[in-house]
């Protein structure tokens, strides 16, 4: 017969028994569904290891965040594993949101994941109910870690850097999305003053460094908006060739094919080639490429610029407005282009001079070394207000108010056609 004691501790040792095994903790385990943990198990995990993603009760160490996440309560593993990140992280927006870090164990088994833009343009990434069908700034899905990529899907990318590693972005890692989402407008931009000192982003960056923000005004921001990655220009690049020569010889003449030369790098800022074609006051002429130029080209100083590779390669020439109002009214308000003068305009007392003049009411427009003696004496001599000469591609740009009437046309017409010679 067993005493009192003894039967009090084996009841107590069926009780406690009894008391574990109603108590133990049960955890989702995956496709073999909900399972019973060991004795001495607290906790269930979801775990992801190169996307693939695991569920069970935590049995060893191993189990470490942000890649094993745990709860405490039955089958609480049953929750989705999503993404989590918050508008104020830049990160959110601009990656696919694939970080690790990013992970997160949903409160309850029916929330989704989901990406949601803002009104602001952030992007947040978390568990939520499931978005509205029609709702193009919000995406939900039912699988764990489905809230990944770029959203919405045609969220500009720029190259996003500055620094010694940014004068060629190459690097795949540095073509990120703009973490302030536009649908339309978006731009990248590029800056810097070398190849060590370039800086790449978005225009509505939000960093304090940008130095492109859609108010800024330096013409050292380049813009671009055309694809995905456009602020990729390395500082300066080879952009073509030019016809390259100084003399009073064969420069002036059409130049040969095959003698042109590599223009020296253009920084960033330049889109295309451009060469030019530079007549001096002695007479000689100057070729090559615009970005050569400490001073520019400039059309007061006769030098013509065209744009694309070996471009300045016809002969020179000079050229003026080249017009009568009475024929072409427009001239009075110079609203014509300027035209070649003749190859005889670029040598003599005359040469590479424009005049514009006004006789009996009508305007007359012309390259000065074509002009009759006497009219030339007009507009060179001081006294004489009628004509005025300029020097530079297309100068005689003065404007002439009013129209002349018949009257004044008269008998004018005769004084005009004997002091007058090409423009008739």
């Amino acid at each position: 017969m067993q005493s009192p004691k003894l039967s009090i501790l084996i009841a107590a040792l069926i009780a406690i028994s009894q008391y574990k095994s109603v108590t133990a903790l049960t955890c989702n385990a995956g496709t073999n569904g909900q399972v019973t943990c060991a004795e001495g198990v607290t906790e269930c995990f979801v775990k992801t290891v190169a996307g693939n993603v695991t569920r069970g009760c935590v049995t060893d160490t191993t189990c470490v965040a942000p890649t094993c996440l745990t709860c405490k309560t039955d089958n609480c593993n049953e929750a989705r594993m999503c993404k989590q990140c918050f508008g104020s992280q830049p990160d959110c927006g601009r990656t696919n949101g694939s970080a690790d870090a990013f992970n997160t164990l949903c409160l309850t088994a029916t929330d989704q994941c989901a990406i949601v833009v803002a009104a602001n343009g952030t992007v947040s990434r978390g568990c939520r109910g499931a978005c509205a069908a029609n709702d193009p700034n919000c995406k939900s899905c039912t699988t764990d870690n489905c809230n990944v990529g770029i959203f919405p899907e045609n969220r500009r990318l720029c190259y996003q850097c500055n620094g010694d590693t940014c004068g060629t972005p190459d690097n795949a890692s540095m073509l990120l999305g703009c973490d302030i989402y536009q649908a339309t407008g978006q731009k990248c931009y590029t800056i810097g003053t070398s190849a060590t000192t370039m800086q790449r982003g978005c225009q509505t960056d939000s960093t304090a460094d940008n130095k492109c923000s859609a108010s800024s005004t330096d013409p050292n921001c380049l813009f671009c908006d055309n694809e995905n990655g456009c602020n990729n220009r390395p500082y300066s690049r080879v952009l073509g060739s030019c016809y390259k020569c100084n003399d009073a010889d064969k420069c002036l003449l059409q130049q040969e094919a095959g003698k042109e030369s590599a223009c020296a790098p253009a920084v960033y800022t330049q889109n295309e080639n451009s060469c030019y074609t530079q007549l001096f006051n002695n007479g000689s002429v100057g070729r090559g490429c615009t970005n050569e130029l400490a001073d520019g080209c400039e059309t007061t100083q006769n030098c013509n610029a065209c744009t694309g590779d070996n471009c300045n390669v016809n002969i020179a020439t000079f050229q003026c407005l080249i017009c009568r109002s009475d024929y072409y009214a427009p001239c009075r308000q110079a609203k014509v282009q300027p035209e070649n003068c003749p190859a005889s305009s670029l040598t003599g007392p005359q040469a590479m001079k424009c005049f514009s003049g006004e006789w009996d009411g009508v305007v007359v427009r012309g390259c000065l070394s074509e002009a009759s003696a006497l009219m030339q004496y007009q507009c060179t001599a001081e006294a004489d207000t009628r004509c005025q000469t300029c020097t530079g591609l297309g100068c005689n740009r003065l404007v002439y108010n009013g129209a002349a009437t018949l009257q004044q046309m008269g008998l004018g017409l005769f004084a005009l056609i004997s002091i007058v010679r090409h423009y008739f």
